[in-house]
């Protein structure tokens, strides 16, 4: 029977493992910390992990090991030439959370555009009540229809986030990466362009040599006064102390983030420097997590696993 051991399950929630333990004699930790590897994974053959690092002395002490089973993301946490070396097959799992994504780029855009944590700040403040009108004008928020969306990588994710702001009116341009096909359902522009052209702007492409700081104060200062921008894909993409900068000063009109170059972000983050707190809407890496996409991620793990031992 495969010795299976899951290192960070406590990052999928309370979701039933079944279809894991289904594949082999499952052992689950809730958490893993660099100095709880050696241990947890000496006898093992199999490790699945959401986001822990394993590196080749990791891998080294642990002579049974045959599978390594992760979410794409995590790749470059994986020591993948070793494993690759000593005969470690390294899977990264990706595509289940395109949904998922997606619909949290357009919540935040929106929450942003609409205000809508002023003014449900207003109301339960009390402010409202206290008030002489029907209504609280003191805030303007813009129509999307007719606006224009850009895109910093359009994959898979980046293509459903095209799709939904379609529907609501919006254009759609991008900036083409070196790496990805072509659109032809929407408009390619160079990187100065799509900062001129954007009132929102979302990145969904990973962080790497192409993209990391690819977005920095000069660029956002480009933008409209009026433009939001949101990461929903690799930490560090967009500068984080420029990104601050940028909203601290009106260069643009607020942002999201639900990526971060240290998760979880530490205390004395520049993001905690926001002036105005209801202009930069922080998740914690929770965007890939709706239960669909969880349940699912679930039976790839398993899918996965099964595969390779009726190949072995």
């Amino acid at each position: 029977m495969l010795n299976i051991v899951f290192l960070d399950a406590d990052s999928l929630g309370m979701l039933d493992l079944s279809p894991i333990a289904e594949q082999g004699a499952l052992m689950v930790y809730a958490s893993s910390g660099s100095l709880d590897l050696a241990e947890r994974i000496k006898s093992c053959e199999c490790v699945v992990t959401s986001h822990v690092p394993i590196k080749g002395i990791n891998m080294e002490r642990a002579k049974n090991l045959k599978l390594i089973v992760t979410i794409e993301d995590n790749l470059p946490n994986i020591d993948c030439e070793y494993a690759s070396q000593n005969g470690i097959k390294v899977i990264g799992i990706s595509g289940f959370a395109i949904n998922s994504v997606a619909q949290c780029t357009l919540a935040a855009m929106l929450s942003l555009v609409c205000k809508f944590r002023y003014y449900d700040k207003a109301v339960k403040s009390g402010a409202y009540s206290r008030g002489h009108s029907f209504t609280d004008s003191s805030q303007n928020f813009f129509d999307i229809v007719g606006k224009t969306w850009g895109i910093i990588g359009m994959g898979r994710v980046g293509a459903k986030v095209a799709e939904m702001a379609t529907t609501f009116g919006m254009k759609i341009i991008y900036y083409p990466l070196r790496d990805e096909a072509p659109s032809d359902k929407y408009e390619a522009v160079s990187i100065n362009d799509l900062m001129r052209r954007s009132d929102v702007l979302s990145v969904h492409a990973p962080a790497t040599s192409q993209t990391i700081n690819l977005i920095t104060n000069k660029m956002m200062k480009m933008m409209r006064p009026t433009a939001c921008v949101l990461n929903f894909g690799g930490a560090g993409v967009i500068n984080e102390e420029d990104l601050v900068q940028c909203v601290n000063d009106y260069t643009i009109s607020g942002a999201a983030c639900d990526t971060y170059t240290q998760e979880p972000l530490p205390f004395n983050h520049p993001y905690f420097q926001a002036n105005d707190p209801d202009k930069l809407i922080l998740t914690p890496h929770i965007a890939w997590a709706s239960y669909e996409s969880r349940v699912e991620l679930v039976k790839r793990i398993a899918k996965t696993i099964r595969e390779f031992k009726t190949a072995k």
